[in-house]
């Protein structure tokens, strides 16, 4: 008997031997319902973004990460991937731009230092949440292509398990 990944109530149900199966399979059925599908590429995206969704989504769907249900998702990764690449190719256009020197001497960051700074960091999360990068792919869940992830029914045999 496993307890790992189970709610302390569930966990001391189970052990109590209160927690019924009945209960269990309802948390189950709660899962989404959709078949995955390859996401449709967003007519309004930039040619930038496009030419990168061309990249990605294609090798994310066949990993079994993305279905259409992430197309907002996947449309705001890849304008915002478009964002940071113009961003940093404006700070390394603009020698030492990280920094720039105001009106009375001092020195402070650059705005495109800053944007590309705020585009990495929204990046890093939006790359994390799909498996782009090694700590997020350990987190993601995936699915298999054409198939249903529609939760089993629960059998007469699950009150004895």
């Amino acid at each position: 008997m496993s307890l790992k990944g189970k709610s302390m109530d569930e966990a001391q149900a189970q052990v109590r031997g209160t927690l019924k199966a009945k209960e269990l399979s309802d948390k189950k059925a709660k899962k989404a319902d959709f078949v995955s599908e390859m996401p449709p590429k967003p007519p309004n995206l930039t040619t930038a973004a496009s030419n990168y969704w061309d990249e990605i989504v294609p090798q994310l769907h066949e990993a079994g990460i993305v279905t259409k249900l992430d197309v907002a998702a996947l449309h705001v990764l890849c304008e915002n991937y478009v964002a940071w690449q113009n961003a940093a190719a404006m700070v390394n256009r603009n020698k030492n731009s990280a920094l720039i020197m105001t009106d009375s001497g001092t020195t402070k960051e650059s705005p495109e230092f800053k944007i590309m700074r705020q585009c990495e960091k929204r990046l890093t999360a939006m790359l994390e949440k799909f498996g782009m990068d090694p700590s997020g792919r350990k987190k993601v869940v995936k699915v298999e292509p054409g198939k249903s992830n529609k939760p089993k029914a629960p059998s007469e045999w699950d009150e004895f398990l």
